[in-house]
């Protein structure tokens, strides 16, 4: 595995954990301030899962086609 992808991964759990304390404790007292929060970290979460498929592809493209042969399609 990627080192770059191991980060956003690490990183991908503890977002996603914080969102879901935030939602419930949201729910549970009430607060609209926690609610709204924890659905500004979902979006960060969505952010971190389309920049490690961003990677996957990049890897995957690159390394299929770009290094096995001299010429670019």
């Amino acid at each position: 595995m990627d080192r770059r992808v191991c980060r956003l991964s690490t990183m991908l759990c503890l977002t996603l954990m914080f969102f879901l304390v935030e939602l419930i404790c949201g729910h549970v007292v009430n607060s609209l301030a926690l609610i709204s929060d924890s659905y500004h970290m979902l979006s960060d979460v969505v952010a971190i899962v389309i920049a490690i498929v961003s990677i996957q592809v990049f890897t995957y493209y690159y390394y299929s086609c770009c290094c096995c042969n001299y010429a670019y399609y």
